[in-house]
């Protein structure tokens, strides 16, 4: 098993100029684009590439999202959008919102699988192996999905689960849906 290596000094200084630019890039394209920053114990950055690895109990909060693994490669593109694939046992997002349906209800949808790999050129987050959805209302689980794959779309909320093989009923998709909180009258 390789032993990650502490950044050098250099790689760390392109790193973090490599982040601002890209961060820059995006901003001056996107007035919206939120700027990503990663915590990790070691980065390797491959310029050429244009891919930053962090390892170690990595934190990734982009805007109202955090993605947390083990290791999160960072893939920068020439068009400023920005590929990030996590991977633990397991890797997982958050995201706080607020309820959609006007009850003022604060939502916290968390998502868990092996992989995670989220595109932030359209909010989406696709969790590969053994993944898992859920949507917690005022700190409480509410629902719950299951399934070997499921892309989820940040923005809209829309997701879609698949089971795997039809042959292994663990591989079927199963949900838990709570009751809805009740709407507010305008």
């Amino acid at each position: 098993m390789l032993k990650p290596q502490r950044p050098s000094f250099l790689a760390t200084a392109l790193a973090i100029c490599a982040l601002v630019c890209a961060s820059t890039t995006m901003a001056a394209s996107t007035t919206e684009s939120p700027t990503t920053q990663i915590e990790a114990d070691a980065l390797r950055y491959n310029e050429k590439e244009k891919l930053s690895v962090f390892t170690g109990s990595v934190k990734l909060v982009r805007g109202e999202l955090t993605i947390l693994g083990a290791q999160i490669d960072l893939k920068e593109f020439d068009d400023g959008r920005q590929q990030g694939v996590a991977t633990g046992k397991p890797a997982q997002f958050e995201r706080d919102q607020q309820s959609s349906n006007g009850s003022g209800v604060t939502e916290k949808v968390r998502g868990f699988a092996r992989k995670i790999t989220y595109d932030s050129a359209n909010d989406t987050l696709l969790l590969e192996g053994d993944a898992k959805l859920q949507r917690w209302r005022d700190g409480k689980l509410s629902d719950e999905t299951r399934g070997q794959r499921i892309n989820y779309i940040d923005t809209t909320g829309v997701f879609t689960v698949d089971g795997g093989s039809a042959s292994s009923p663990s591989k079927r998709v199963t949900a838990t849906i709570g009751p809805k909180p009740a709407q507010t009258a305008p």
